[in-house]
């Protein structure tokens, strides 16, 4: 399924926006399990002509089931919420209030009481922690139980800044031509 989602906490007084793909453990629309995958930095440099940026939840799936060990069949117990955020360039905050406010939907719906299980990708993996431990100090119950960091830059990332001026200079070539 996806399902498009929007952020009702703001910060600098706008919310983001997120299109969440689920695969349900037993194909029948029902959150039973959680796991939350929250994309990493996603440039937008694709434009509209790809509504998910680089990476979507066919991309964490063809990576995560190749392994020859036993994660598939573990993966393939828990009903996946994977985060494709609208604007994945924005603020660290609004995005990790807008994983917040999907944590407290799923919860709403899930059924059962077993704990979450939130895996943050790259940047995803900051934007995680911020979101439990913001929930924590606020005294909102996250309900989660896990939480893996896959190659997050806790300590900060270091993008040479020739590197940055040629994504922008990509994203100028692909803006302008028609």
């Amino acid at each position: 399924d996806k399902v498009e989602f929007n952020g009702t906490r703001q910060y600098l007084g706008s919310a983001n926006q997120a299109i969440l793909e689920i695969d349900y453990a037993l194909n029948d629309c029902v959150i039973r399990k959680p796991l939350f995958v929250v994309e990493g930095f996603d440039s937008g440099l694709f434009g509209v002509e790809n509504e998910l940026g680089e990476v979507e939840y066919l991309d964490f799936r063809e990576e995560a089931f190749f392994s020859t060990g036993n994660l598939p069949s573990q993966l393939s117990t828990y009903d996946i919420i994977y985060i494709n955020f609208k604007n994945g360039k924005d603020y660290m905050q609004r995005n990790a209030y807008l994983v917040q406010d999907i944590i407290k939907w799923v919860n709403s719906v899930k059924q059962g009481s077993l704990p979450n299980v939130v895996l943050g990708q790259s940047m995803g993996g900051v934007i995680g922690r911020y979101a439990l431990r913001d929930m924590e100090n606020r005294g909102e119950a996250h309900q989660t139980n896990l939480y893996i960091s896959h190659d997050a830059p806790h300590q900060g990332a270091n993008m040479p800044i020739a590197i940055q001026y040629f994504a922008r200079h990509l994203a100028d070539q692909f803006v302008s031509t028609p």
